[in-house]
């Protein structure tokens, strides 16, 4: 009954980096089997945090056979792995709240399963509960041409509102799309600062202008906002520059014009020049005028 206690807690030893004291002021450390890493990442607004161990291939089929198919997997070696939001995201098509969670898998040969649970406690799969599940999507995995060797999560593909979540091993990719709520919460800090009363800077005028031209919001306000800006730093010409591109798209072709006048003008009489856009302007405005 004892030799696979002490088989077990050798295997355990052998798959996390150990450090082996030989004397007060000395230690020895031996590299990991499954080298621990830390992906921090902001999409958008949020904050994203993953934790997890990679384990390589080292000549191994590991889809099928190291890792069983239709058997949930850690996604990883050592402790589980785990993603951290600073916000409430959209997994999938799962709403899931701020915070920390475990991410398993059940991988298939034609599909996976992605979970994320609440319980980041426990170690491997053993004691694993579904009711603890805050999501579970089903993936259809992709193929790769070249064999990843040591196992990779990461996030791919960022917009200001979503990223993708990726697992790749082997020839196996999977990925799941997270959405981040960048739109709303972006628009609550706008309506915060201008309820405050306070006097703002031009970035801040500028910013929101831009976001409102981004997202299809009301230009009229966006252009106003600009104006503000432009007030603060009157020789900010790619200020003028996009409040042009703002009117150009509310349909006030004469104040386009006018407006990229101004911001040839004042780009001309700078200090410094930068020709290619001074040059692409001139041609936006010969084409209005036309």
């Amino acid at each position: 009954m004892k030799a696979p206690l002490i088989l077990s807690c050798l295997a355990l030893v052998a798959s996390s980096a150990a450090v082996v004291r030989v004397s007060a002021q000395e230690r020895i450390e031996f590299p990991a089997a499954s080298p621990a890493t830390t992906l921090q990442q902001r999409v958008g607004l949020t904050d994203f945090e993953i934790k997890y161990s990679r384990p390589s291939a080292k000549g191994r089929k590991i889809f099928g056979d190291l890792v069983k198919f239709g058997e949930p997997w850690r996604t990883g070696a050592n402790n589980n792995t785990t993603i951290k939001f600073s916000d409430a995201v959209k997994f999938g098509d799962k709403e899931v709240p701020a915070g920390t969670y475990s991410l398993f898998t059940v991988p298939g040969e034609k599909e996976w399963s992605v979970m994320l649970s609440s319980d980041t406690k426990q170690w491997g799969t053993a004691t694993y509960k579904k009711e603890n599940e805050v999501a579970n999507l089903k993936v259809t995995p992709g193929k790769l041409s070249d064999a990843v060797e040591t196992l990779h999560i990461g996030l791919e593909d960022l917009t200001q509102d979503s990223a993708q979540l990726v697992v790749a091993w082997e020839k196996t990719r999977v990925a799941v799309k997270i959405g981040v709520p960048t739109a709303s919460k972006t628009q609550k800090l706008i309506d915060d600062a201008l309820a405050s009363g306070k006097d703002l800077p031009g970035g801040f005028y500028s910013g929101a202008a831009n976001f409102y031209f981004d997202n299809n919001k009301d230009l009229s306000k966006a252009i106003g906002w600009m104006d503000k800006a432009i007030e603060k730093n009157g020789k900010a010409w790619w200020l003028m520059r996009a409040k042009a591109n703002m009117q150009i798209k509310s349909g006030d072709k004469k104040g386009a014009i006018a407006t990229l006048k101004q911001a040839i003008e004042v780009h001309s009489a700078s200090d410094q020049i930068f020709k290619a856009e001074l040059e692409q302007d001139k041609k936006l405005l010969a084409s209005l005028e036309k």
